[in-house]
């Protein structure tokens, strides 16, 4: 018998999401299951946001009503964790997990899109940065915790998490083998037992692509730009997180894509976030197309972007790749970049563009091999598809 899945998010799903969190593929399988996002209970504010998905979803906009929700829920039972799954929990977070435990209801851990935590440096600087710079970064992440969640919050989330057999485990952790889920483990006092290697979901949009035969890697005469819809992602506004001065972005990075256009004679077509809402084109009119970024890379010339997870399909297609930073943005470009082997050009309002040839800057990144085997590909997983790794434990686990 299939147990009935639990889809708990904490933004609301696209389409692509129903991809990317296996939920158009268990329903394909037969499985029973239902999407439970937290975007009401965590913040407070209206959903303005179109939902462009088929499958019904269940928005609590307290513990109480999803206390209610998980009490009617049948024995045979798996929620897949969407909602903090390897992060480390904060504020009244760790009132769901509370609620998972209440209700014997059991969780796993599905990381298919691990990121690397620190910048790539050789040994000496990793030193340094452990022994000079963590302790004051953990007292400024603390810090912007405390204030995001309020003192009271901050300290009964971290008080409670030391109180052995208060919240539940993990029944099993779907990931490759990263230092995101080294430091889970290790602060969790997790067994890497119950840790089964998968793919990265980025490489198995890679495969499927490469095993249609319909595909055939051309060489298009355009360069890709990946999009991550900067000045208005639905994450930040809804977190009060400060997006990027619109008009400032587009000034600056339509600069850039004429200066690559007028010296390439190739065309920049916008892969453009699926979260992204562009009811006028900031791109100048260039032609904006959402929901192929896999199938442009593949066939571009070259790929421009920040920190996007998209810009992993340049090392596996190969492509040069243009990474842009702007002082306004996270300096997670600085981090990611590393790992590329890519050395991103920084953008500020005193920069002077024409001392800067960008095109002579899309240059192939010395770290692709190592970035594909360490964060998209997993050996251990054996080409198996993810899904059908998951979908074996399932039975075991509800």
């Amino acid at each position: 018998m299939k147990p009935k899945i639990i889809f708990l998010v904490l933004s609301v799903p696209s389409s692509s999401d129903m991809r990317r969190f296996g939920i158009d593929y268990f329903n394909s399988q037969g499985f029973f299951f239902e999407i439970i996002c937290l975007r009401k209970l965590f913040y407070s504010e209206a959903i303005k946001d179109k939902i462009d998905v088929n499958y019904p979803i269940l928005f609590p906009e307290s513990v109480k009503e999803l206390s209610q929700i998980l009490s009617k829920q049948p024995n045979h039972l798996v929620l897949f964790d969407y909602f903090m799954g390897l992060s480390a929990w904060i504020g009244k977070s760790y009132q769901i997990y509370y609620l998972l435990k209440h209700f014997k209801i059991p969780y796993i851990i599905v990381s298919m899109a691990p990121l690397p935590l620190s910048k790539k440096g050789d040994a000496k600087e990793q030193v340094l940065n452990k022994v000079v710079k963590s302790k004051y970064q953990a007292c400024i992440r603390k810090g912007k915790q405390i204030i995001d969640v309020g003192f009271f919050n901050f300290l009964l989330s971290r008080l409670l998490r030391k109180i052995p057999k208060l919240f539940p485990k993990p029944a099993a952790i779907f990931s490759n083998k990263t230092e995101v889920l080294y430091k889970y483990c290790l602060q969790n006092k997790y067994s890497l037992e119950h840790v089964y290697p998968i793919n990265s979901f980025d490489y198995e949009r890679y495969l499927d692509y490469m095993e249609n035969k319909k595909n055939h890697l051309v060489d298009g005469n355009y360069i890709v730009f990946a999009d991550e819809a900067l000045t208005h992602h639905p994450d930040d506004n809804i977190q009060k997180v400060n997006n990027i001065n619109e008009d400032y972005y587009y000034s600056m990075m339509n600069y850039i894509f004429r200066d690559i256009e007028s010296k390439t004679g190739c065309a920049i077509i916008i892969a453009a976030h699926p979260y992204s809402s562009y009811k006028k084109n900031p791109f100048d009119g260039r032609k904006i197309i959402i929901d192929s970024t896999v199938h442009l890379i593949a066939n571009c010339k070259g790929v421009i972007g920040h920190m996007s997870t998209s810009l992993g399909f340049a090392a596996l297609f190969d492509k040069p790749l243009l990474i842009v930073n702007f002082p306004d943005i996270s300096s997670y470009v600085y981090i990611l970049a590393s790992h590329l082997g890519i050395t991103p050009v920084t953008i500020h309002k005193n920069t002077d563009f024409k001392k800067i040839d960008f095109y002579k800057l899309l240059k192939k990144g010395g770290g692709y091999k190592d970035y594909i085997q360490v964060y998209l590909k997993s050996d251990d997983a054996n080409e198996k598809r993810s899904w059908e790794i998951i979908e074996k434990q399932l039975t075991g686990i509800a």
